[in-house]
């Protein structure tokens, strides 16, 4: 039969709830984040575990900066004015 497993039934409503609540603001589900929004005894790698049975994938959040088609005319109206305007040619 194995082992007890470590995360409850309650604990994985509490889970189940936090990653729904995250999801519909449109926030990054983080294993922290969960622990902390559901007040939970447990490590954050137990949940983290916990995850990748439920067929979560769980990665590292990517740290690039997206820009919309606004900003990046923004920027190159801003980049051209400044070298019309600033540099000395």
């Amino acid at each position: 039969m194995g082992p007890n497993p470590k995360v409850a039934k309650k604990v994985q409503l509490r889970i189940k709830r936090a990653i729904c609540n995250f999801r519909d603001s449109g926030e990054k589900i983080i294993s922290r984040k969960i622990v902390k929004a559901g007040n939970l005894d447990i490590s954050i790698r137990t949940v983290q575990r916990h995850l990748k049975t439920v067929q979560y994938k769980y990665k590292r959040a990517t740290a690039i900066i997206s820009l919309t088609h606004a900003h990046k005319a923004k920027k190159l109206t801003a980049v051209t004015s400044w070298i019309e305007m600033q540099h000395c040619w």
